[in-house]
């Protein structure tokens, strides 16, 4: 969409220029009238440029198949998927319904929540959140023991695990983060693997 609104910007500006050029034959410009013209082409560029690093990619509800969707609803366990930058890719029912009524949504980033942080006992932004340490080291930090107290209610035991998604080389993808409950009984009641996971396709 930017680069498209570029183009257009710079076929107007050059378009201009030429209709200028028509409607007045046989003058000669001086060599410095070309220069606003050429700095205003080079200010779109240079904006584009910016905008496209800094924001990046769109993310959208698109990029997981449906079919993955429905099968990380089916997991009884909180689920969240990240991109390589942090941001919410994918979240499941369980998830929705441990956070209610506070939401996450779609190309979020995880850290900018936190409230999120803070009903883990979590520091909101800092280095030693596990999901961003596994998406610097792509080292899984399986089944941290935290506490779970959100909007007054009392503190639920659970455990933490946050894995690596990776590509078959080995290019790390995204974070697989999941909170587990845990029962009376100090044993694990999580669904999902503490393997990396690699492949990952649509």
């Amino acid at each position: 969409m930017s680069a498209s609104l570029a183009a257009l910007t710079l076929l107007c500006l050059v378009g201009l220029d030429q209709v200028g050029r028509w409607l007045s034959p046989g003058v000669v410009d001086p060599p410095w009238s070309r220069w606003p013209l050429i700095s205003v082409m080079a200010l779109v560029v240079t904006v584009w440029v910016y905008l496209r690093g800094k924001l990046g990619p769109f993310v959208s509800a698109d990029v997981v198949p449906e079919r993955v969707s429905n099968a990380m609803n089916l997991l009884p366990d909180a689920v969240v998927l990240l991109d390589q930058d942090g941001r919410v890719v994918l979240v499941n029912d369980a998830f929705k319904t441990l956070v209610s009524p506070k939401a996450v949504q779609i190309g979020d980033s995880l850290d900018a929540h936190s409230w999120w942080c803070e009903a883990l006992s979590l520091a909101p932004g800092g280095v030693d959140l596990p999901w961003t340490q596994v998406l610097k080291a792509a080292v899984p930090r399986v089944r941290v023991a935290l506490l779970f107290a959100l909007h007054g209610r009392s503190p639920v035991p659970v455990r933490l695990t946050c894995t690596p998604v990776s590509a078959e080389a080995s290019k790390l993808l995204g974070c697989l983060v999941t909170v587990a409950e845990q029962g009376p009984v100090d044993s694990p009641t999580s669904h999902v693997s503490n393997q990396p996971l690699h492949g990952v396709s649509a």
